[in-house]
């Protein structure tokens, strides 16, 4: 069983939370960068595609132009459908008193072999 057929039959893993691993694989971004992006930062019809990452939110304080490949372009347009025209690409599924992007405070879960189970830290957490 590979990684994603496994996150798919994971009890609440959502399609977001996999496309949002997919991307954090294929961009190589913190996840900082990644779960609090904003549809504004994008330019998937740009040629080529880009993300106008903002320096507030790097660790340099720079802003940065991250390339978008087409399966990012693919994934960020299946991201777009499901957020509904919110602000964010990853909205908070709840009203809470501060919406956040609903990764944030969600721990990915790795086994140790023994049956068990602890939070994974994400380069970047």
């Amino acid at each position: 069983m590979t990684l994603f057929e496994a996150m798919r039959q994971a009890k609440g893993f959502s399609v977001q939370n996999e496309l949002t691993m997919k991307l954090l694989l294929l961009l190589a971004v913190r996840k900082g960068e990644l779960i609090a992006k904003r549809w504004e930062e994008f330019e998937l019809e740009a040629d080529p595609p880009v993300w106008r990452l903002p320096g507030i939110r790097t660790k340099t304080g720079q802003p940065l132009d991250i390339p978008l490949p087409s399966l990012a372009v693919e994934w960020l347009q299946k991201l777009k459908e499901l957020a509904c025209n919110a602000e964010h690409v990853l909205p908070a599924r709840k009203l809470q008193s501060r919406m956040v992007p609903h990764l944030c405070e969600s721990p990915l879960w790795r086994g140790d072999g023994q049956g068990e189970a602890r939070p994974a830290p994400l380069h970047g957490a």
